[in-house]
């Protein structure tokens, strides 16, 4: 029965009668051979490396082969594959290997004897302890060695010899050894010896001395240089492969997982160092690896070379490895392939000729610019090709001198195309060393047939009054008319390249811009009204439309905008709709005067009517009262009060709206005038609380209108004791700041309800808790438009049944 194979074996390559050819192969072998391979195959499952063995089969005839065992390996060094090929060899061949094999065994059995052995005082052998299949006898055959191993044994038993004896290959038939006393029995009456081969201890060296070099040579040698054997482990590395010599020493007998483990390097560089190797096992020839590194002072490419290093009959002993430095060759190749592909993909047509004006290059867009499809229609033709015989003539008389004399020349040819069209070009002519020209052309045939049809364009843009303006795909300005230069006051060339947008203010409107320029990038046309801001700064109104332009390939070429200027139309309309809304707003004003007539000022002329019959009455009396006509004269005389300050209000809400107001500033000590307001108009109140009045910060004077500043005042400190009667005293807080001043008026009053804050400085507002208290609603729009006049601003802070603190902020100028 077969022994059957214990790995998973592909062949070379994945056909299925090479396959087929392989397992009818191990079919042909005996139990021995397919034990030697199994063995083979299970080895290289653990080591990854390759091997190649010898058999001999009879499949009719008489027959030897090379098989080659090559593992693939996966990013955990582990052996997934193992790759079989199979090489006919001579029976002669399988022959001297079988002797050549044999030779070696016992050569290596000899190379690594490490033993110990116990003889008797008599140098009978008790016991041998060997790692090799080696006897004792076998050990020291030559009857010299063996005459000077037993004396220096018998000193030992007499206490006088050498704790340790040298033999050399000569004197032992085999190898040089090494015998060390190790000690006696208890009685003495035996003795243990250590045996081992010179070259056990360091077969690595050893094999490096059988290369026979010199190292100084191989270190002397500018080249990265290393060998290994055929386990894959380093046995030598020169100096300039590993300049550390710690670590030189250290790697010696690893291999390149090791180390690449070792430095927390990628281990996919040490799989391609090993499938090198393989390779180099397996086929016997040299094989190259390119590696690539890159370091904290660049990029490094080197071109490793492994060569295969045979014995006399051919077979592979070590695996010389060296490297050569290639980064500079790759920088070279990298620059090269960058020009040349920018040359490839340049716009410019670009063409290199001979000596004898024949084409040896030429680009994609020289090839296309002319109306051919393949370079090959130019390779080895002269130029004379697309040219007519009168612009030959013109050439080379006239332009090819001053290429002679200059090394160059640019200007413009007239050409024809493959179909015979004329084609324009503008050209540049350099020469080169060796008498060749390098040509680079761009196609101006499309500018020179429009140039005329763009001049009249220009002249009869540039005299209409309408603004025109050309962009490209991207809005970027190209051209404009005079018109755009009169109404905006920009010229053509501090505008060219860029956005119109450039144009727009913080009055633009922003969605008609968005509107407009989401039609502009779906390539449509479109219209709109939109206000511009001239270079002076002043404004003005264009009604714009924009027409898209496309080339012959339907693709966006540029935009045509014609603007006309409809400031004046848009100014009345604007004023209109102003008058309108204005007209609109007196109405309402009307509608509330009279509401508010009917309830704020009828109240006082009834009370007043009411008071003026009942002194009638009294006087009409026999004894007249005078202490009730007195409290009815006070009554009268406060509700003229009232009457005239609802009239005061109206007036000057009319002014208002009538823009008739004007600030007149001058500079006032602020503290002194708050003092002022407070104890004139609020220093006794009805109900005898006081106002409490507070300053914080450096004192500063401050630039107001004392009587605008006075009703704004008086109007949120008397809304602050009306609104918290029976409750704590207002608070009055004036703050000085480093860039304005804050004055805040806190009451502990009825409040405003939240929902009703953003409408108190409605004209007639009044909060649905104050219904029962005097007011008109007037007082509050006053107070904002006067702290706006004076560049304040006003906020308010209200909880409805806790209070309200009005802040007003002004600049100090």
């Amino acid at each position: 029965m077969k022994s059957k194979m214990e790995f998973n074996i592909k062949p070379f390559h994945k056909k299925q009668d090479t396959l087929l050819g392989i397992n009818l192969f191990f079919s042909l072998l005996n139990d021995s051979d397919l034990r030697e391979l199994n063995e083979t195959i299970l080895s290289i499952s653990k080591s990854g490396l390759a091997r190649t063995k010898f058999v001999a089969v009879y499949d009719g005839k008489r027959a030897a082969y090379k098989i080659h065992f090559v593992p693939k390996l996966n990013e955990k060094i582990q052996v997934t594959e193992i790759h079989v090929r199979l090489e006919s060899i001579s029976i002669q061949r399988f022959q001297n290997y079988q002797k050549n094999l044999e030779k070696i065994r016992t050569q290596k059995e000899f190379k690594h004897i490490q033993a110990t052995a116990l003889l008797d005082s008599n140098l009978n052998l008790i016991n041998f302890f060997n790692k090799n299949s080696l006897s004792f006898e076998k050990i020291i055959e030559n009857k010299t060695g063996k005459t000077e191993f037993t004396n220096w044994v018998k000193l030992l038993f007499a206490g006088k010899g050498d704790a340790e004896i040298h033999l050399s290959a000569q004197l032992t038939g085999s190898t040089s050894l090494k015998i060390s006393f190790s000690g006696f029995n208890t009685e003495k009456s035996m003795i243990c010896l250590t045996i081992e081969s010179e070259d056990y201890k360091d077969n690595n060296s050893n094999q490096v001395k059988g290369l026979q070099f010199n190292k100084n040579i191989l270190n002397s040698i500018p080249a990265d240089i290393v060998f290994w054997n055929m386990d894959h482990q380093y046995i030598f590395l020169n100096e300039n492969a590993m300049k550390n010599a710690d670590l030189r020493k250290w790697i010696i007998g690893k291999n390149d997982f090791e180390f690449f483990q070792y430095r927390n390097k990628p281990v996919e560089m040490a799989l391609k160092r090993r499938e090198t190797f393989n390779r180099v096992i397996t086929s016997g020839e040299p094989a190259y690896l390119e590696e690539h590194f890159k370091t904290s002072n660049g990029d490094f490419h080197h071109l490793r070379i492994l060569q295969p290093i045979t014995d006399f009959e051919d077979h592979i002993e070590w695996v010389l490895g060296y490297s050569i430095d290639i980064s500079s060759i790759k920088r070279i190749e990298s620059r090269l392939l960058k020009m040349n592909l920018a040359v490839e993909e340049a716009m410019d047509g670009i063409a290199v000729l001979n000596e004898k004006s024949e084409y040896v290059y030429v680009n994609e867009a020289h090839v296309k610019m002319f109306g051919y499809t393949n370079p090959e229609d130019f390779l080895g033709n002269t130029w004379h090709m697309l040219y007519e015989k009168e612009e030959i003539s013109r050439i080379e008389n006239n332009i090819f001198p001053l290429i002679a004399k200059n090394g160059r020349w640019a200007g413009e040819t007239k050409g024809k195309s493959k179909d015979g069209k004329t084609l324009y070009q503008e050209i540049t002519l350099t020469s080169l060393p060796d008498g060749g020209l390098v040509c680079i052309c761009r196609d101006k045939t499309e500018y020179r047939e429009n140039k005329d049809r763009i001049q009249t364009a220009e002249i009869i843009a540039d005299n209409i009054n309408s603004i025109i303006m050309i962009t490209d795909p991207n809005l970027k300005i190209q051209w404009v008319n005079n018109a755009f230069e009169h109404i905006t006051g920009y010229t053509l060339n501090k505008v060219i390249g860029k956005h119109p947008g450039f144009l727009h203010g913080p009055e633009t409107d922003k969605e008609v811009v968005k509107a407009f320029s989401k039609k502009l990038k779906q390539g449509n046309p479109c219209s709109a009204e939109l206000l511009n801001y001239a270079k002076d700064g002043s404004k003005y109104w264009i009604q714009i439309n924009v027409t898209p332009l496309y080339d012959e390939n339907n693709k966006l070429k540029s935009f045509i905008s014609v603007e006309n200027d409809v400031t004046e139309l848009k100014n009345a309309e604007i004023n209109t709709r102003n008058a309108l809304s204005k007209e609109k707003e007196l109405n309402e004003l009307k509608s509330q005067f009279v509401s508010i007539a009917s309830h704020e000022i009828r109240t006082p002329l009834a009370s007043i009517q009411s008071s003026s019959d009942l002194i009638q009455m009294f006087i009409s009396s026999e004894n007249v009262p005078k202490d009730k006509i007195k409290k009815h004269l006070e009554k009268i005389s406060g509700q003229i009060f009232r009457l005239s300050s609802i009239m005061s209000n109206l007036l000057t809400i009319g002014k208002i709206n009538l823009d008739k107001f004007s600030l007149n500033k001058n500079e006032v000590d602020i503290e002194n005038f708050i003092s002022k307001i407070i104890n004139d108009f609020f220093g006794i109140n009805a109900d005898g609380r006081t106002i409490r009045f507070k300053a914080t910060g450096t004192k500063r004077k401050s630039d107001i209108d004392q009587v605008l500043m006075s009703q704004v005042l008086t109007n949120l400190i008397g809304n602050a004791l009306k609104y918290s009667k029976d409750k704590a005293e207002p608070e009055v807080l004036l703050e000085y700041l480093p860039e304005n001043f804050k004055i805040s008026i806190k009451d502990y009053g009825i409040g405003i309800p939240q929902d009703q804050i953003p409408y108190i400085y409605d004209s007639f507002f009044r909060a649905r808790n104050v219904e029962n208290i005097q007011g008109t609603g007037l007082g509050m729009v006053i107070v904002k438009k006067f702290v706006e006049m004076h560049k304040g601003n006003i906020e308010v802070n209200s909880i409805e049944n806790e209070g309200t603190t009005f802040t007003i902020t002004f600049p100090y100028t």
